[in-house]
This record gives C-alpha cells, structure tokens and sequence, in this order.
C-alpha cells in the first residue's frame, strides 16, 4: 500500500466577494439569504407536525429524579428516517407526547401540496424503569422506497432487537394522497428473506442506480458484530437472504481479544457503485475506554455483496478485489488519526465521493474542545494522494462535480449551504438561510438538484412534542463559476527558477515571443523563468530579454511565450502553481481552473510543451532556484517548510531504512492494523535502520513519525 498522505494545517476560509441581501416576509418568517452564485436558491418551507417525539419529563416527578432519555433526548428527526424518490419525499417520525410514541410515516411531493400522514400501529419502546421508562435514540426509523415497484419499506425500534418491518403494497408510495391510507400497508412483521427471523441494530438503507434498496445493518454486540446486507429486488418484490460482509466475531474466525465491529454511515452511491467508510471498535479496548478507530473506505459494488475493493488505486486499475466476509480491513486503511486523549471517535467518518471518483472523507475526535484532533480527507479522481486537512471536519454530499455541506446553526436558526469543487478542500457560502427558529436535531439529503433539510423546532425544550419543519433548496446545476483559489503557501515570487520536468529531466525553455515553447536540457537564461503575482494566480516570465517580458501564454493546446509584461490578468496568461506531495517539491501548473496542465510530451524527442489533461510525471515539475545559493525549492521546503520521510525499500523484507530530511531529530511510532504498537524509538542522524530483529512480521504498518518541532507524517509500509 504505497498511499501518501499530504499533511495541511487548518485552512484559510474564503471571503465572499459579492453578497446579495433579500429580506421577505413568507408564510410567517423573515428570511436572509448570502450568495456568492445563483445555482443554490430557496424553494420552500413547510410544518411536517407539530407533534415529533422529544424525550423529556419534569426534573422531578414526585419529587423523584426522573431520566427521559438515554444518549440523546431527540428522535424526530434522527437518522435514515427519510428518502427522496421521483420527487416526492417520504419521512418516518415518531409522535410526540411520551404517551403516544405512535409510528407515522408522511409523505410531500415538492412543490407542490400538503403532507399527508398515516399512523401505524406501533409505538416506540420505551426502556429503564418500569414506573417511568425513558427513551432510547437508538431506536430511530429507516425508510427506502422502491422506484421500481413503488413500495414503502419502514424499520423501526432497533437496538439489538428482533426485526420490525413494515411495506406497503406495490405501487403505493406514488398514488394520490386520497389513497395513501393505513389500508395499503401491510403488518408488522419480523423477516425478510421468508423463514430468516434476524436480530437487528442500526439499519440503514440505500437505493442504487438500477432500483434496488440496500439495507445493511449490525448484527451482533457493540464490539463483536458482524455487518449483514440483504438486497431487495423491486422487479420481483423480494429480498435476498442476508450475506455477511464484514466480520467482527465468531470462532474459528476472530479471537475473543480481537472482536470488533466497523461503525459506519449508510454508503454513499457513486458512478453506480456503494462506498462504504467506516472506523473500527476493538473489544480489548472497549474497557480502556476508547471507541472506533481509524478511517477505512471500501468499494462495495452495485449492491455491495460482491467482491470489495480497496483504496489503493494501482491495485483497483488491477482488478484485485477481497472476498466476503472481510476480516483483515487492512486493504482499506487510510489512516489511523491521533485523537484526543486517545480514546477514538463516537462515530465513523462521514463520506462524500463523486460520480468521477472524488473522494472525501471527514473524521472527529471524542471529546469536548477537541477540534484539533477533527479530520478532512481528500483525494482528487484518479489522483494516488489523500490530502489531511487538520482542525476541520467537513464532507457533505455530491452531486455533480461539487460537494455540498449544509451546516445547521441550532441557535441562530442559520442553515448555511457551502460546496467545494469535488476532490479539492475550499468551501464557499453557497447560501445562508435564516429559519427564525431555534433548531435542534436535522437530517439532509441532496437528490437531483432537490437539498431536503428536516429539523426538529427546539424554541421549547419543556415539551415532549416539537414542531418539525421541511427546507427545500434547489441546486440548479454545477457548471459555476469557481472563486479564485488560495495561493500556494510558499513564497515564490522574486527569484529565477528553472522549471524542470519530473520524467524527462527537460526544462522549459522560452524560444521568442509568439512561439511555442520547448524543451532542453541544455544550461542558458532562456531556461530560467520569474512568478509574478497575479490576483491568486502568476503570470510565468521568460528572463531571455532580461527586462521583464514574455510571459507564457496558451493558445489551443500550446503553450507559448509572447512580449507582454506581468501582470496581466487575461485568462490565457494566468496560472495556477499546485504543490504536490509526491514527489515532494513538485508541482503542477494548471492554467487558471482549467484542470489543464503544462505538460512535455513524448513526441518530438521530449521537446514539445503543450496543455494536457494527464496527471502523471510528465505533468509534474520542480522549481530549481538560481543564482549563488543553487538550491532547489524542494530543499529549501525540506529545511524550513517541509520535511520529508522517506522509508525504502517499501515492500520491504529483511530490512528496511527510515530516513529524514530537514529534521534534526524525530520519534518513531510503527503500528500494526490493529493499532498496536510494534515499535517505538528515535531518529537523530537522519536515518533508522530496521531489521528482523525489531519483531516486524509479515503485514501492513502505519508509520507516524514525529518531527523534533511537533510536525507530523504517516506513512504506509509493507513487510513481505
């Protein structure tokens, strides 16, 4: 497993250059909304109820101390308690007041209408006490509904607990509201593959690309549990018969002191694939106190009971797959974050991945003011790297080539949208809403266009029944014009630097204005180029005339130099300079936001310089500084900005080196996949030589290496 991982502390936020302020008074409320586009827009607002379940009572009752609540006082909405198919959107709740606790499930087509409910005949358990009882927020509903039959399918009441699941007739979620009544749905019932009674915890269901819903669930404890999947098939109206996909427990297969359970969100859909992210709980940490574990992905297929398929994207191009059940989550490992105190995360990371193959993750440590251990992870499609951002922790949902966060400020009653192009970390205000309500819990989907956020009213905390309000956004398209980015964080303005090509070891070479640019090996001033600032980006100066001009300018595919002066902000003369962590000091020159890159190509003896879309070596470059110091940006990184780590060979066997650059000292920590310590120790010359007798058996390693002024890099290393 040879993934980088590129460290970034906390980024900067942008600032919105153009603010639009629209005050209206609608349907009762006061409204502001701050765009910097026009491509995220309110549609509408409605009441859902004003009955959803919050678990509260006095303090006292009797002047005995009454618990209402176990892990969280709200229900509804929490959870897979809604969907969106053909429009219309289908949401499961609870109704208020401890005594009802009825099951309903309501239903809107947007734009249009009312909602209309149906109560079914079930009431949320309460657990504790007899005399009193008080809620359980796990026990939360998980609805899907099939486009492809037009059944309801509702899960309710599961912590461990046997099955409770309802449908509804074929063809019911798209009638007309006159007929959408308790008669058209069936009872409760406790299977679903016929004769296969299951024990289930935290379902969660997703509808794939071909109309198939997905369920998979916990079967089994906290830490011992195996995930289960069963597919349900719209065009026969029957479900699989469960398949295990991960295992936690069960003998001859996993020890005892090595039961576990992989806590993660419902799979995101991405290019007609389920990816499922997800950390891990280990029974023997369990009484220390530390919960899940470190960030994994996994490529699940269109249903997710084939073959998974890991992170490693060399290993993907080849067709290696894992079969199922998955008991060593090694091939899915990203990485294996320091948390606060050490005691892990509550949750798994939320994910985010494009049709493209953008992929994000975010990660958050327990704890409270533990910001500094919150985790963003990002890899552009196609790209090897995943780049950690530090102190944030910000995914959201995708939907064509951008990623869509929606924030929900609890007393400000502020829901602020923001989106980031897929594969890059630079989240902008789409828009800011203001509810003029105090919010509490929220769930949000983003369904062709259609941002859905339900979130309970929580102006009232003295009430076991809320209001529950239903926002519609519309996103309008994703062909938006993007801010300018942030520039890189070196300074590289005011020095010459040759441009040298990472595979061909050619430098750009300025051959005259108005012609194309070449290719040399050769030593000369015509090779050496300035970066000038333009706005966020550089204009890019030949020094062959020696006073300033000839910047480089694009032409079709070409890349040619001509006798303008910087700056100048034309599109055809401004570039984007993208620092890359593999190789370290290399970069990657786009023009403005084009995804076009100057690249030297094959033919012509290496000496064509043209604009490509290709990512490999041939599009990467090192600046190398001239003058008397002669050193490399690189080097200059290495001993001030960046250092390096090194660790070769990688697969290793007998031995292997771990060698620092521009560091005087560092630890050393190697960690199995378990995250169990394996060795620990120091560099203080620059490099640490390993050998059998360090206990290294065959496997995968993380390596988290420490720098002597508190910088931190993870490695992947491989034992044979």
């Amino acid at each position: 497993m040879n993934y980088l991982i590129k460290l970034r502390s906390k980024t900067k936020t942008f600032k919105v250059s153009k603010i639009f302020k629209t005050a209206a008074i609608a349907l009762g409320f006061v409204f502001t909304q701050t765009t910097v586009s026009q491509n995220v827009s309110f549609k509408e607002r409605s009441t859902i109820t004003n009955q959803g379940l919050y678990f509260w009572y006095p303090k006292t009752r009797d002047s005995v101390a009454v618990k209402a609540y176990h892990y969280n006082p709200s229900i509804s909405p929490r959870g897979d308690c809604f969907t969106i198919v053909n429009g219309y959107i289908f949401f499961g709740w609870y109704r208020g007041g401890m005594k009802n606790r009825d099951l309903m499930i309501s239903r809107k087509k947007i734009g249009s209408g009312t909602w209309t409910s149906v109560q079914l005949p079930h009431k949320n358990t309460l657990i504790g006490p007899k005399v009193n009882g008080w809620g359980d927020s796990h026990n939360t509903i998980s609805v899907a509904v099939s486009k492809t039959d037009g059944t309801i399918h509702i899960f309710y009441d599961h912590h461990n607990d046997p099955l409770k699941y309802i449908v509804s007739k074929p063809g019911v979620a798209f009638v007309k509201n006159s007929d959408f009544k308790i008669g058209n749905f069936k009872p409760t019932r406790g299977y679903l593959a016929d004769g296969e009674n299951i024990t289930i915890t935290y379902p969660q269901l997703t509808e794939n690309a071909d109309g198939d819903i997905i369920l998979n669930y916990r079967k089994g404890s906290a830490v011992g549990g195996n995930e289960m999947v069963h597919v349900y098939n719209g065009k026969t109206s029957t479900w699989s018969r469960s398949k295990m996909v991960l295992r936690g427990s069960g003998k001859p297969h996993v020890e005892v002191v090595d039961r576990n359970y992989a806590y993660g969100a419902a799979p995101v859909l991405a290019g007609g694939n389920l990816y499922y992210g997800f950390s891990v709980r280990w029974a023997r940490k369990k009484p220390d106190d530390i919960l899940n574990e470190g960030i994994y992905l996994a490529n699940c297929g269109p249903t997710m009971t084939s073959n998974f398929v890991g992170v490693n994207v060399d290993e993907a191009a080849a067709g290696v797959n894992y079969r199922l059940p998955v008991q060593d989550y090694s091939p899915f490992l990203i990485d294996l974050p320091e948390t606060k105190n050490g005691k892990g995360s509550s949750s798994g990371p939320s994910i985010a991945v494009s049709d493209k193959g953008d992929v994000h993750l975010s990660y958050r440590s327990r704890g409270k003011n533990a910001t500094q251990y919150y985790y963003t992870y990002v890899r552009k499609a196609g790209e090897k790297e995943f780049t950690r951002h530090v102190g944030e922790s910000k995914t959201g949902i995708a939907f064509g080539d951008r990623i869509y966060h929606t924030a929900i400020q609890k007393s400000s009653g502020k829901i602020t949208i923001q989106s980031t192009k897929a594969g890059t970390f630079n989240y902008r205000n789409d828009l800011v809403y203001e509810t003029g309500e105090v919010l509490g819990s929220s769930v949000v989907r983003l369904v062709n266009g259609s941002l859905v956020v339900i979130v309970e009213n929580r102006s009232n905390r003295h009430t076991d029944s809320q209001k529950v309000f239903c926002f519609v956004f519309n996103i309008e398209g994703t062909e938006i014009e993007e801010p300018e980015p942030e520039p890189i964080e070196e300074n590289i303005t005011g020095v010459w630097y040759k441009i040298k090509n990472i595979e061909t070891g050619r430098y750009l070479r300025a051959v005259g204005g108005n012609a194309i640019v070449a290719a040399s090996v050769n030593s000369g001033v015509d090779k050496e180029w300035q970066f000038i600032k333009s706005g966020n980006y550089y204009n890019i100066d030949s020094r062959t005339t020696g006073d300033g001009s000839g910047i480089l300018r694009a032409k079709a595919n070409d890349v040619i130099g001509t006798k303008r002066t910087g700056p100048r902000a034309d599109v055809d003369k401004v570039w984007r300079v993208n620092s890359l962590s593999s190789p370290v000091g290399s970069y990657r020159i786009e023009l403005k936001d084009t995804g076009r890159y100057i690249y030297n190509e094959i033919n012509d003896g290496n000496k064509l310089i043209q604009l490509s879309t290709n990512t490999e070596n041939r599009s990467k470059w090192t600046l190398e500084a001239t003058g008397t110091s002669a050193k490399t940006l690189a080097d200059t990184k290495n001993s001030t900005v960046n250092p390096e780590v090194n660790i070769y060979p990688n697969p290793a066997n007998t031995q292997v080196n771990i060698k620092i650059n521009g560091m005087q000292s560092a630890s050393v920590q190697i960690l199995n996949v378990l995250g169990k310590t394996v060795y620990s120790g120091s560099i203080t010359d620059e490099s640490l030589i390993l050998n059998s007798s360090n206990s290294l058996v065959s496997g995968l390693y993380l390596v988290k290496i420490v720098s002597n002024d508190g910088k931190v890099f993870n490695k992947k290393l491989v034992i044979e």
